[in-house]
């Protein structure tokens, strides 16, 4: 696989340096993740204080990144217009608390506000933490509705019904109740994940997530720079805001 980084359009050393300055007043802020070791607890609720979260924000530059840089087109779904100037790449285990608390709570309201809006394009990646019961069939179960182009689908109906399926013995039959009552052809949709054809795009996911040094879920590249844990809805549309503003500047000024 040919590692190579996302970056916006007319990106250039000009932007990349209004996009540190962007985001370094949230270098304190504080976010919670599905990291290796710790318990699949129930996530706090939206509103717990920043405060009381586990620091986890990083703000190297894609330019200072350690290793080969990373090819993402080819990896997970987009939404939004891929015109659009702000690229998010999400790294995301289905079977993750924390992760499940992002895409009921915080995804909707930017997917409204800023995907929607065509100022986003957002690409999902499925990856397998190895933390969770039945975490690479729910990754085979949204790569194969993908095969269908329905990914977004059945990623809702993961995350919705994910202690149902976590804690079942066999999550097949969930799996294809989920993809019958989204339309899918259901003899393809089983022999897909019996055979594990999306086995080598979940795993190039994985590669990723390692290369970059993201050692918990959800993470995000927000043009290229990590951000670890599931923020709040509110500091999330801080750090995009302040990012399309470092965007727009530097645009104005030619770079």
């Amino acid at each position: 696989m040919k590692l190579q980084h996302p970056t916006p359009p007319g990106g250039s050393r000009l932007a990349a340096r209004l996009r540190r300055r962007a985001l370094a007043p949230l270098v304190l802020a504080l976010a919670t993740g599905c990291a290796g070791g710790e318990s699949d607890a129930n996530p706090p609720a939206e509103d717990a204080s920043t405060e009381s979260l586990t620091r986890s924000l990083v703000t190297t530059p894609p330019e200072t990144l350690p290793g080969e840089q990373i090819d993402f087109p080819g990896l997970g779904y987009d939404f939004g217009d891929p015109e659009a100037t702000l690229r998010i790449a999400e790294l995301s285990d289905f079977g993750c608390g924390f992760c499940r608390q992002f895409h009921q709570q915080t995804f909707p309201v930017l997917q409204e506000e800023y995907i929607d809006a065509g100022t986003v394009l957002w690409k999902y990646i499925p990856i397998v933490t190895g933390m969770f019961p039945h975490g690479d069939l729910s990754a085979l179960a949204g790569e194969c509705a993908g095969e269908q182009d329905d990914f977004e689908g059945m990623m809702v109906r993961l995350f919705e019904d994910q202690r149902t399926w976590k804690d079942s013995g066999d999550p097949m039959p969930h799996f294809m109740g989920y993809a019958a009552e989204l339309g899918l052809n259901s003899e393809q949709f089983e022999s897909c994940i019996a055979e594990e054809r999306p086995g080598d795009r979940i795993a190039d996911g994985g590669r990723a997530a390692r290369a970059l040094g993201l050692r918990g879920t959800p993470s995000f590249l927000i043009n290229g720079f990590p951000v670890q844990g599931a923020l709040p809805t509110q500091l999330f549309r801080d750090i995009l805001d302040n990012e399309l503003e470092a965007l727009a500047e530097a645009a104005g000024s030619g770079g």
